[in-house]
């Protein structure tokens, strides 16, 4: 199968003649059984995991606060991460978003402060 990159190739038609060969190919359903059986083994067993967890995490047990907090603390994690690498990419010293509009693209003629006033 050759895919033209350039539009101004002309093109064929082919109508439904993909679609046909694509269903009459026995690997295309193997492919599409492994597809649903991997789908359903997994939201099996994450659904089991998680009822596991949390049944667990419900019974009395000595740092039961502290192993909430624990779990908890890894889902605050990655957006705080995310702020901070926000906020250096719009730092107007040596940001990257600075650096692309005021020296690359000289949209502005100095760095804009972005998360500060102007005064």
């Amino acid at each position: 199968m050759r895919l033209p990159l350039n539009p101004q190739i002309a093109s064929t038609f082919v109508g439904l003649s993909n679609y046909i060969s694509i269903l009459s190919d026995p690997g295309f359903w193997h492919s599409l059984w492994m597809t649903v059986w991997y789908t359903a083994l997994v939201v099996a067993g994450s659904t089991a995991l998680g009822l596991g967890v949390a049944m667990f995490f419900n019974r009395e047990f000595r740092l039961r606060k502290t192993a909430r907090s624990l779990v908890i603390l890894s889902y605050v994690t990655p957006s705080i991460s995310l702020v901070f690498a926000w906020k250096y990419m719009f730092n107007n010293g040596y940001g990257i978003v600075n650096y692309l509009g005021v020296d690359l693209l000289r949209l502005y003629d100095r760095a804009p402060l972005w998360f500060g006033q102007s005064r």
